[in-house]
């Protein structure tokens, strides 16, 4: 994780230190870092989401290989509800500016992504991650090709993710469709499924049957095994069903 070392930013006419440079989050500003978050300028929105995951730092964090989820969990304790909400939706927001930026990339030549920016955008959706808000549905949505932070986050979930899971089973990308398959894939997993719903486990198994026929082999694969898993879970709910006393 890239730290950006303090930059002087300039917003509504005036020079604005980055909030990490202020004594606690009890100081900041959500509306004017809001505003930041929104730049067109993407340094401006890189160094605006740094100076916010760092009022969330304490020393107990100093140690953690990757502290942007605890640290996030830490501001958004910190600030008053309302201000939590506004926090909330300004990153959610972010993500999905930085989703249209990436996107934008792969098709004009013109924009190029260093290195520092793929870790941010990283960082990004981690942040986004540790909200487990579902207003991020969409916003994670658009970053279900990023790796299992997101894929995950949205498996998690569950009954609220499900729907829009299945619109990109049918996605002309097949990274896409393959992220897709993974969501429900990880909402196999004990942790996730004992919170589904008849309605999602039958759209979960749709889902399933659908990506079997999907040309991409290792992603047909996958899905065969997790109906296979489907079905043991289904036979052991019904054995457990039929030893239990009237």
């Amino acid at each position: 994780m890239k730290r950006i070392l303090p930059v002087l930013l300039f917003f509504g006419g005036l020079a604005v230190l980055p909030s990490f440079a202020q004594s606690g989050a009890n100081l900041i500003d959500t509306q004017s870092t809001a505003a930041l978050l929104t730049s067109t300028d993407p340094q401006i929105r890189e160094s605006a989401f740094y100076a916010l995951i760092q009022l969330g730092f304490e020393s107990s964090l100093a140690s953690s290989p990757y502290p942007i989820p605890k640290e996030v969990a830490q501001l958004l304790k910190t600030l008053a509800p309302a201000d939590a909400d506004s926090l909330t939706d300004a990153l959610v927001g972010l993500l999905t500016r930085e989703n249209g930026f990436v996107a934008a990339s792969q098709n004009d030549p013109t924009i190029s992504l260093s290195e520092e920016y793929v870790t941010y955008y990283g960082d990004v959706i981690a942040a986004v991650s540790a909200l487990r808000n579902e207003r991020s549905i969409p916003a994670l949505i658009g970053a279900i090709t990023s790796g299992d932070m997101a894929t995950s986050t949205l498996a998690g979930f569950g009954n609220k993710a499900i729907d829009s899971i299945m619109i990109q089973l049918g996605s002309g990308d097949e990274d896409v469709r393959g992220a897709a398959v993974i969501v429900l894939l990880e909402m196999l997993e004990p942790t996730n499924f004992s919170s589904l719903n008849r309605r999602t486990v039958s759209k979960l198994r749709n889902g399933l049957h659908m990506a079997q026929r999907f040309p991409e082999a290792v992603v047909a694969s996958a899905a065969r095994e997790g109906l296979r898993i489907l079905d043991q879970m289904k036979e052991v709910e019904d054995d457990s069903r039929a030893i239990s006393p009237e």
